[in-house]
């Protein structure tokens, strides 16, 4: 039963070991070691969260694990390999330009956790607790954000281009400069989300809900942009068409 501050620096011994040229046969044992560090010492409770329950401050260690995993080389990673932190609690955790492509985030609840300029390229964040996240300049480039929570985040500037926001709640969100081409918003609540700057190119937004015509008013779309039923004839003049 050793205590966070003891764990911590265990935690930057084995940081240690995994960056070692010397035994490279040691880098994803240290990682998976981590991962299952977090899942089993910051596990999420359904029951503990809600909008108006404030992010605890992260413990030493798990906050010293996470910055082990962002900052993997991940040249040593193998091939198809994932970390999963599936159903973990590590809501206020900074990750600001951490590397976490091919880790599992799907249930986790990452309440006001500052993930700007992170890389989460492809990463499953399906239904996790994202409210109130920094994620600006944040690489999302085909994520899956299905069904995940999102109000209130910061997302200006962030690349979720193909990415998958399939009955997302973006309510609130700040989505200014936003690279959504190609992505999939079926079902998303887009209610006050503001959308100037952003590119919809392509993207797909026929199902949306509550999406108005002054949020689109100041974005870039085209006419491969799928509009909702009652904007589809109401699509800005400044858009660009194929053929113009």
């Amino acid at each position: 039963n050793l205590e966070p501050l003891e764990r911590k620096s265990r935690i930057q011994v084995l940081e240690e070991i995994a960056s070692n040229p010397d035994f490279p046969r040691y880098h994803w044992k240290v990682m998976e070691f981590l991962a299952d560090f977090i899942r089993s010492n910051a596990p999420r409770k359904e029951e503990e969260e809600g909008e108006e329950v404030r992010s605890p401050k992260i413990s030493e260690d798990i906050q010293a694990a996470l910055t082990v995993i962002g900052q993997r080389n991940l040249e040593k990673d193998p091939t198809n390999k994932t970390l999963d932190l599936s159903y973990t609690d590590i809501r206020g955790a900074n990750l600001q330009k951490a590397n976490l492509q091919g880790v599992i985030f799907k249930k986790a609840n990452l309440q006001a956790a500052i993930l700007s300029g992170a890389s989460l390229q492809g990463v499953d964040l399906s239904i996790a607790n994202l409210g109130g996240v920094d994620l600006k300049e944040a690489h999302l480039e085909k994520a899956t954000l299905y069904r995940t929570h999102l109000r209130g985040a910061e997302l200006c500037y962030a690349n979720l281009q193909n990415a998958d926001l399939r009955y997302t709640d973006l309510t609130g969100v700040y989505l200014a400069g936003a690279n959504l081409q190609l992505a999939k918003l079926e079902g998303a609540n887009l209610e006050m989300a503001y959308l100037g700057l952003a590119k919809l190119q392509g993207a797909k937004l026929q199902r949306v809900k509550n999406l108005e015509l002054k949020q689109i008013e100041k974005a870039d779309g085209d006419d491969m942009t799928v509009l909702p039923n009652d904007l589809t004839d109401k699509r800005p003049r400044h858009w660009t068409y194929l053929g113009d």
